[in-house]
């Protein structure tokens, strides 16, 4: 059986890995079983700090300019 889930990656390069929501480290086997839409996701993402800007994903701290 395969299983998959939809992970966000920040398009910025942070030089030191991806960023990614949820974390890679954060998923259990209920992000494979109920895997939100891309719509879910996204709102998700927002509401953790993340922002979209001319098609590209950006996480929490290259929305704040941290980056």
């Amino acid at each position: 059986m395969i299983r998959s889930t939809k992970i966000l990656f920040c398009d910025n390069d942070h030089g030191a890995g991806d960023v990614t929501f949820p974390a890679t480290t954060d998923l259990d086997v209920r992000d494979f079983i109920e895997t939100p839409s891309l719509k879910q996701l996204r709102a998700e993402a927002k509401k953790a700090g993340w922002s979209r800007e001319r098609g590209r994903d950006l996480c929490e701290g290259c929305t704040e300019g941290d980056y």
